[in-house]
């Protein structure tokens, strides 16, 4: 593991919120899926088809793609694992009608399309969220998503480990 990863997992899988300023190529977004996917892994009871254990926020649809990229190498040799991308750019409706056919107990959004999927799509479950990773908080803040943030942090359950 590199030092971001030793340092953050271990807290991260102990329930604690977590939070890991370092340089790009550290590992910081292996340190946040592993253990995303570990925590799914080891529920005693699976998610239901419409519920959302995890949701990785993105500034940007590229690093949405990229991280996306990344978890899905992870996830062929779990089939009982999926994620779905849901960004800007994508139609709306063609998201929902896929969460709807396979859903997707991760999700990587970015802002904008993640405030829509709660507000509008009423099936899309955060009721059991665990966890919640806010990739680059920074440039999340920087790039003007201040309110849209307040207003999804709103929408999610309380008790969850944030990232």
């Amino acid at each position: 593991m590199t030092p971001v990863q030793a340092a953050t997992i271990p807290l991260f899988m102990k329930n604690k919120d977590v939070v890991v300023e370092a340089v790009t190529g550290s590992g910081k977004t292996l340190s946040f899926l592993i253990p995303i996917v570990e925590i799914l892994l080891r529920r005693e009871t699976q998610l239901a088809k419409n519920q959302v254990g995890a949701l990785v926020i993105e500034p940007t649809r590229e690093l949405a793609k990229q991280v996306a990229g990344v978890l899905n190498q992870f996830l062929k040799e779990i089939p009982s694992l999926s994620a779905q991308l849901f960004v800007g750019g994508n139609k709306f409706p063609e998201d929902l009608k896929k969460f709807r056919e396979s859903g997707c107990p991760i999700g990587i959004v970015t802002p904008g399309r993640l405030l829509d999927l709660l507000t509008k799509a009423h099936d899309f479950n955060v009721k059991d969220l665990e966890m919640l990773v806010l990739d680059e908080a920074d440039r999340l803040l920087d790039m003007g998503f201040e309110n849209t943030l307040n207003a999804i942090l709103l929408r999610l359950p309380k008790q969850r480990r944030t990232v």
